[in-house]
């Protein structure tokens, strides 16, 4: 059992003509991403949106954030690299892979990195937070005296 999923992003080879049009009109990529959400059975709270100048000129780089009752998702972008960093975290029923893929195929990059995790993990073996902590302060016990047989050696 996991608590969620965890997708790490790194895209890179994203086109000019993506970052251009980010400058002029976030709005159509924001629209989009918010149709991909509720698509994927996610529940949008709120936004926040911030797009990057360079000597009073919009670049194009931006980073946005997109809080969700499952999560979030959070994207930063270097437009003079050609990069942009995705984040999307969920629980629940949610199709996280699916909402990732749809993403990409808007903004086209040349190749992406993708990184899966599964989040909580540990739950299957840790029941409940009394037995985590026990078994901390079981390690931590441990630790002590095995510092101090060193010392004593």
């Amino acid at each position: 059992m996991t608590i969620g999923t965890h997708i790490i992003v790194d895209i890179f080879g994203v086109s000019e003509e993506f970052f251009e049009e980010i400058s002029k009109n976030y709005e159509k990529f924001d629209k989009y991403v918010e149709t991909s959400i509720r698509k994927n059975k996610m529940t949008l709270l709120d936004k926040s949106y911030k797009n990057f100048e360079k000597d009073n000129e919009y670049i194009g780089a931006f980073t946005s954030l997109y809080l969700l009752s499952e999560s979030h998702i959070s994207f930063h972008s270097w437009s003079e690299k050609k990069y942009i960093a995705m984040d999307v975290f969920t629980c629940g029923e949610c199709d996280t892979k699916k909402l990732v893929n749809e993403i990409l195929e808007y903004i086209k990059p040349e190749y992406t990195d993708i990184k899966i995790l599964k989040r909580g993990s540990k739950f299957d073996i840790i029941k409940d937070n009394q037995d985590y902590n026990n078994k901390l302060k079981n390690k931590d016990i441990i630790i002590y005296y095995l510092f101090i047989i060193i010392i004593i050696i």
